[in-house]
């Protein structure tokens, strides 16, 4: 029997919805939809990291340096998963 999950997933930083995710257990599936309802698409970590480096290069110091060498070290940890790229509608993070 299918077991269905759905979640809003929220901002850390401002408490909007970011996207809703729909994980269906069996069989395994997780899907994602922006808060404009467009579909969300996984990437590799390894394409996520090389687009987190081209950020950190012209962040000054202070906490948008703080926030891409963060997300940086997260992507490391995870290499070999696909992840979402998620961002706040207002801007607040991502």
């Amino acid at each position: 029997m299918a077991r269905t999950i759905r979640k809003e997933l929220t901002c850390p930083a401002c408490g909007q919805i970011v996207a809703s995710a729909v994980y269906q257990r069996w069989p395994g599936a997780l899907t994602l939809t922006s808060f404009d309802g467009r579909p969300l698409v996984p990437m590799g970590s390894g394409l996520q990291r090389r687009l987190a480096e081209q950020e950190l290069a012209p962040a000054a110091p202070g906490a948008q340096r703080s926030a891409a060498e963060a997300r940086l070290a997260f992507l490391d940890r995870n290499l070999g998963e696909l992840t979402f790229d998620l961002s706040c509608p207002a801007g607040t993070a991502r």
